[in-house]
């Protein structure tokens, strides 16, 4: 298996990194009523603030500047990215420091795979909110995705000073020093994640990559054993636990545990087991020749080949 965070074994933990948009008020199904005219006339006069002009139009554009983010996000739940980007921009002109509508265009852009403007965005968020532990966050996926490592853990290592039990920064921190070759460290902020959520199936399978780099083959075995009693559907375990079987020539595991990744994800599967020279002790058995060959099912539960990189909200 690769070692970077270009390589294959860390780009399918990765994927696995669930997405954590948090917000404080999205409406109904997803949506925000639409916003209201920046200045109603109508009511103007009648505001309980009409002694003070000045307070009542900033009233008005933080409600309308937020309906427009919560309308905005709950197009991002439902996939609707183009759209939910001009929301984001329409809160923007209305008041341009707002570090949740910075957040959600960088999120929607992240998974647009528009890496330079995300990076932007979220730098917007910790210009304007320097302690805003989501953009940091946000930021530090960010650069992981343009391989800009030590920058990340950079970034994590201030989401953590602001948030020491936050386990997704350690999960990601491991995954960067992995990418860095820095296999002891990256064990030890997986293992730090693990003591703040045992059951963050994916910074066992992150784990499990670490130690096969470390020719630790039962102590990984372990580790995705952990990630799959935790989820089954998990292809990232499955390949992952196949490749150490691999390396110490155990045929029977191997072709076993990359049955289960081919059931999860067959066109996957076979993409990476075929170049990926993990499985070269084994390449010219006849199982594993015979489960590349066979026919893929379909199956709409596969995870994407990309590297989605997954951002935080709010």
């Amino acid at each position: 298996m690769q070692s970077d965070l270009n390589g294959q074994s860390i780009s399918l933990v990765l994927q696995d990194n669930p997405l954590d948009v948090e917000t404080t008020n999205v409406f109904t199904h997803g949506f925000a009523p639409p916003p209201t005219p920046l200045f109603n006339r109508s009511t103007l006069g009648r505001s309980p603030l009409n002694a003070d002009p000045e307070a009542t139009i900033l009233q008005n554009i933080s409600r309308d500047s937020r309906a427009w983010i919560e309308r905005g996000y709950g197009l991002h739940r439902l996939g609707n990215y183009e759209e939910a980007i001009v929301c984001f921009e329409t809160a923007l002109e209305i008041y341009p420091s707002l570090a949740d509508a910075w957040q959600g265009k960088g999120i929607c852009l992240g998974v647009l795979g528009e890496s330079e403007a995300t990076l932007y965005c979220f730098e917007q968020v910790i210009v304007h909110q320097p302690n805003n532990y989501r953009g940091w966050h946000n930021r530090g996926k960010a650069l992981m995705r343009v391989a800009r490592y030590d920058d990340a853990i950079t970034c994590f290592k201030r989401v953590l000073q602001l948030k020491p039990e936050n386990y997704k920064a350690w999960y990601n921190r491991g995954m960067c020093l992995d990418g860095l070759h820095h296999l002891e460290q990256a064990l030890n902020s997986f293992d730090q994640a693990l003591m703040i959520k045992p059951d963050c199936y994916y910074a066992w399978s992150g784990r499990g990559n670490a130690l096969i780099k470390l020719h630790r083959s039962d102590e990984a075995i372990y580790s995705f054993d952990r990630s799959i009693d935790l989820r089954t559907h998990n292809f990232p375990a499955w390949y992952g636990k196949a490749t150490c079987y691999a390396q110490i020539y155990q045929v029977v595991g191997a072709i076993g545990s990359l049955t289960q990744a081919m059931n999860y994800s067959p066109q996957a599967t076979r993409s990476l087991a075929k170049d990926d020279p993990a499985f070269d002790i084994i390449r010219y058995e006849v199982a594993f020749q015979s489960l590349l060959k066979t026919p893929e099912s379909k199956n709409p539960a596969s995870p994407p080949m990309a590297n989605v990189l997954q951002f935080s909200g709010r």
